[in-house]
């Protein structure tokens, strides 16, 4: 990953993403795939409601997904 941003040294590299994002790179990636795997478990969830013909969500799944859903 150092390499595809221009940095030539994977240890300076590390350094100076932990100083600005307070995590390391690899850190930083295993937060971002729970976060997308915790994601994707609301929208399946939202899903099955749908399908199921279900008019209301339970009020935590219904929050997961209006959140995933919104914008970025």
């Amino acid at each position: 990953m150092a390499l595809t941003v221009g940095y030539r040294d994977h240890s300076y590299f590390c350094r100076v993403f932990k100083k600005y994002l307070g995590v390391t790179p690899k850190t930083y990636q295993e937060q971002l795939l729970s976060q997308n795997m915790d994601d994707q478990q609301a929208l399946k969830q939202a899903k099955l409601y749908a399908v199921a013909n279900l008019d209301t969500l339970p009020p935590q799944e219904a929050d997961s997904w209006s959140r995933s859903r919104q914008p970025g």
